[in-house]
């Protein structure tokens, strides 16, 4: 055979089969580990922290926050409520994990040398998409950060700081200033913003009391991501923050009850009272029997 018919014939063998291993490289490989991303991994206490996952093919979720809390969900924000360190553990598709670790600070800085204390002036409680404003009066301070608890972020640098609140829920205020080694803090409330109905507007139904029932005992039972969280929007329209009277004698607000219930574990809700607001068909108040 011809020399060069010989090395054009070797010559296109390799090119075949480089072609092939280039194309079987570049096939899909299943994942080892979940694409996960948890933002900011060193926080205060009462700031939330961001989780989300970007893995391919993923169709099911299982995060483990390390504080007894878990979602179902792809993405979304957490707050830890004691300081400390937090392996946060994502599971994709119930096969494969990673984890992430998370530091939490206290919410006050101790063993300062220098201690002035600061007091800030603002509410106490207020709605979703109303206005608030907070005022630092310590003296000679002329720097300041504002955490407003919702973000994780800083809001504001300001003296007086304002923020709008989007979402319902309990919110620790945090201002820091250049003239002292201490956090001054406050605690908001902010409740839904529930518009009344236009004229001639149908009024919703009430959620049944049995309902809401069957929710309690579900989330007692350790039920709670899923029961929770379908609960407060069919039937609270997003409040968390509601009163809930216990056997007649203790008052409590909605979301630390259901936390509560489900620690415990060994709970029979007895039976289950509601103030409704026929206006909007919110639950306002809840009266629960238990043992």
């Amino acid at each position: 055979m011809n020399k060069r018919v010989l090395l054009f014939i070797v010559a296109l063998v390799i090119i075949v089969v480089t072609i092939l291993l280039l194309k079987t490289c570049n096939k899909d490989v299943a994942p080892t580990k979940p694409l996960m991303e948890v933002s900011p991994t060193e926080i205060t206490m009462g700031d939330a922290i961001n989780y989300n996952d970007k893995t391919a093919g993923a169709t099911e979720w299982e995060w483990d926050f390390g504080d007894d809390e878990e979602s179902t969900e792809k993405n979304g924000t957490h707050r830890y409520t004691t300081s400390g360190e937090y392996y946060v553990k994502l599971t994709v598709n119930g096969t494969i994990s990673d984890s992430m670790l998370v530091k939490v600070k206290d919410l006050q800085i101790k063993d300062t040398t220098n201690n002035v204390k600061i007091e800030i002036d603002g509410p106490i409680e207020t709605k979703v998409g109303q206005k608030v404003t907070f005022k630092d009066n310590t003296p000679k301070a002329t720097e300041w950060k504002w955490k407003f608890g919702e973000t994780g972020a800083i809001d504001s640098k300001e003296q007086t700081a304002t923020y709008t609140y989007k979402n319902p829920g309990k919110y620790m205020v945090v201002c820091t200033n250049n003239s002292s080694e201490l956090q001054g803090s406050k605690q908001i409330l902010v409740k839904p913003d529930i518009k009344p109905l236009p004229a001639g507007t149908t009024k919703p139904k009430c959620p049944t009391e049995s309902s809401i029932q069957l929710y309690l005992q579900r989330i007692a039972n350790g039920d709670f991501d899923k029961a929770y969280y379908e609960m407060i929007k069919k039937c609270f329209c997003g409040d968390e923050t509601i009163t809930v009277n216990v056997n007649g004698k203790q008052n409590n607000d909605l979301n630390s009850y259901c936390n509560g219930i489900q620690i415990m574990g060994n709970i029979k809700i007895l039976k289950v009272g509601i103030v409704c607001d026929e206006n909007t068909g919110c639950v306002t108040k809840l009266l629960v029997s238990q043992k």
